[in-house]
């Protein structure tokens, strides 16, 4: 399967993702011509592993309309949205399954996890070693140029709260919780048999469309998105060692998601941190819209589908990680 993007538009996206100069100069173009002097703190910040439902609790909250979000047509300028928009020259595009194949519908104007690439532009990509995404703190100067980034996400969209949809925040989720006292952290995690499945067959999928077009690859490579394919590379949060050919099994992906909801059970949480399982956030959207962010309009009804293939999995691994499921199950909504 090759991308559906044109030679220049393949070039516009390398260019402008691959730079930290024009980076620079655009967002801080951004600032000059848009930023204004109002801070907006009241946020929600949506994070877990891959294929644990976190984009379908974005597009839930979205859909409030009480939230902006970057959307498909800022891109590749995410940085510089409100300049982009000024120029008007993207083109529409139908309603179309985006690239994970997984029964979500996008246009220019869907929401999606493109706030990575602030962080790799702010951190200089120091925290991406060739096969893991460490952990790391957030120091002043970057807390202050985030809060510009939302802040210009938000006027362009003239809201006065941001929803970030980020699975990488975990990465920064000690920083970010401990700033953003005022926002609401919403940890999203699944039944850790479906979403290993649901995350092998997607990594297949993804291993086999960035081995037929490079630019796929460099395209996901530019967003932080390094969740699936050839250039697989875990949140490293305890140290976590695989092996390459490891990925092809499921046992891997459950191995992982033990590795991760392990730490994230063991962080000290703030109040403003819950945990909400994919599983009843598809029976009732009304725990993350109506009881966590206090918003009455909702009436959105989810279908979780089961299509495992039955590979075997090993009997030690299925215990731990039902285990740690039902742990962290007692202590969500």
């Amino acid at each position: 399967m090759k991308s559906n993007y044109s030679f220049f538009e393949k070039y516009l996206h390398r260019a402008t993702l691959d730079s930290k100069i024009l980076n620079n100069l655009l967002f801080d173009l951004e600032k000059i011509f848009f930023l204004k002097n109002e801070s907006f703190e009241n946020n929600c910040f949506i994070f877990g592993l891959a294929r644990s439902g976190t984009t379908t609790a974005l597009n839930c909250v979205y859909g409030t309309n009480e939230y902006a979000s970057s959307v498909y047509k800022d891109m590749p300028f995410v940085l510089s949205s409100n300049l982009w928009s000024k120029l008007k020259i993207r083109k529409k595009i139908k309603t179309k399954k985006r690239f994970h194949d997984d029964g979500i519908f996008i246009d220019l104007e869907s929401p999606e996890a493109f706030e990575e690439i602030f962080w790799k532009f702010i951190k200089n990509n120091n925290y991406i070693d060739n096969d893991k995404l460490n952990t790391h703190d957030v120091n002043n100067h970057e807390i202050n140029e985030f809060q510009k980034f939302i802040d210009l996400i938000c006027i362009k969209n003239n809201k006065n709260k941001y929803i970030s949809k980020n699975n990488n925040n975990l990465l920064r989720f000690n920083s970010l919780s401990k700033i953003y006292s005022k926002s609401k952290f919403i940890f999203l995690f699944r039944d850790p048999i479906n979403q290993s499945f649901s995350s092998l067959n997607l990594h297949k999928k993804t291993f086999n469309k960035q081995k037929n077009d490079g630019f796929i690859l460099k395209y996901m490579n530019g967003l932080g998105h390094h969740e699936f394919g050839l250039d697989f590379k875990p949140i490293n949060v305890i140290n976590f060692s695989y092996n390459k050919d490891d990925l092809m099994d499921v046992n891997f992906w459950i191995k992982y998601w033990i590795s991760v909801h392990e730490y994230i059970i063991k962080l000290k949480l703030n109040k403003n941190v819950y945990f909400l399982s994919y599983e009843n956030f598809c029976k009732d959207p009304n725990l993350l819209i109506k009881k966590i962010l206090n918003i009455s309009n909702s009436d959105i009804n989810f279908n979780i589908s089961n299509n495992n293939k039955n590979l075997k999995i090993q009997n030690d691994v299925f215990i731990e990680a039902k285990n740690l499921y039902h742990n962290i199950l007692s202590k969500s909504l």
